[in-house]
């Protein structure tokens, strides 16, 4: 889900070509979840091969990935490894809010009302560990690289391109930019009516009159994944509070007012300032691998064939997309 911080962040629409030549870390799970909740049937159901097994985070990696490559841009893709404690929460709530969504997707089907099916169905969505490691075989197979995170994919993608491995990462949550990615991509996945939108951190930085350090306490203000933030404080204000250099001041006044029955003000003081600069850590100091090798990816036309034909693909498409795919990839990689 990401920070939500977009409306004090500046980006420039980019058509496909500017990134013609151009390598980019792909957040793997934000893009696999784009799939599976876009590219389903008339009710929400996900595509599905004759066995019943799901198929549409293979159909968006295949077609998509195929297009990309044939205008030139090179991809790797970063999955995710162990999340922080500090996620525990949002996690649970996660399961909990999909739990409810699909309770009311079958409610939908069973009124025969598909339009609320389908808005419900992807809310339910999830990535399973079979559409993980099924993404990873689709992507070796079509000669894509990819590495696996030491913790959130999007702290990696950002390593890979403050390294000069990637130009930019490509995620929609806006978690990129509070790390200090120096160019982040969103909508590279979109249809037409989305245009790619592209950020570049020293420019927001600039715009805003701020440093990644208070970046992230506007993140902290507004609330993330580790956190539920303040109440009534957006990023406008949070901005104001944070260059006004009162960040602390209004994290332990929030802080100290909830536990006020349990707690001294002077320790709750400590402990909420305690919790803040652990928290800003995340952003500031994530766990990241410092000097990752990215793996060669050959890719192998048989095997990818028959691994898509046992997934119910057409033959025909599979031929046309793999004639895009692998001459782009000879001069790519």
């Amino acid at each position: 889900m990401g920070t939500s911080i977009r409306e004090i962040l500046s980006f420039e629409p980019k058509n496909i070509e500017f990134f013609r030549g151009k390598t980019l870390a792909v957040d793997a799970f934000n893009v696999i979840y784009q799939f599976i909740t876009t590219i389903v049937q008339f009710d929400g159901s996900l595509l599905m091969d004759a066995h019943g097994n799901i198929t549409s985070h293979l159909s968006g990696l295949f077609y998509r990935n195929a297009e990309l490559i044939s205008k030139g841009i090179k991809l790797i893709y970063v999955f995710d490894g162990e999340y922080s404690e500090y996620k525990d929460k949002e996690i649970a709530e996660r399961v909990d809010f999909r739990k409810e969504a699909d309770k009311k997707r079958k409610e939908a089907l069973a009124a025969a009302d598909f339009e609320e099916a389908r808005k419900f169905a992807k809310r339910a969505a999830k990535i399973t560990p079979a559409i993980i490691e099924e993404s990873k075989k689709l992507l070796s197979l079509m000669g894509i690289p990819w590495i696996q995170a030491l913790g959130e994919g999007e702290a990696q993608a950002t390593q890979l391109v403050k390294k000069g491995k990637a130009f930019a990462a490509v995620t929609q949550d806006y978690d990129a930019i509070v790390l200090g990615c120096p160019r982040v991509v969103r909508n590279l996945n979109k249809n037409k009516d989305h245009p790619i939108e592209y950020f570049e951190f020293d420019k927001i930085s600039k715009e805003l009159g701020i440093n990644q350090n208070q970046l992230v306490e506007i993140a902290l203000l507004v609330g993330t994944d580790y956190n539920d933030g303040i109440k009534n404080i957006g990023p406008k204000k949070a901005l104001k509070i944070v260059k006004e250099n009162k960040f602390y001041e209004t994290w332990c006044e929030y802080y100290v007012t909830l536990r006020s029955q349990t707690l001294e003000t002077v320790e709750a003081i400590t402990i909420a300032r305690k919790e803040a600069d652990l928290l800003k850590s995340l952003f500031l100091e994530p766990a990241v691998s410092q000097n990752v090798e990215i793996p060669e990816a050959k890719g192998n036309i048989n095997e990818l064939r028959e691994f898509l034909l046992g997934a119910g693909f057409s033959e025909s498409r599979i031929s046309s997309t793999i004639e895009k795919l692998f001459p782009s990839q000879k001069t790519l990689f």
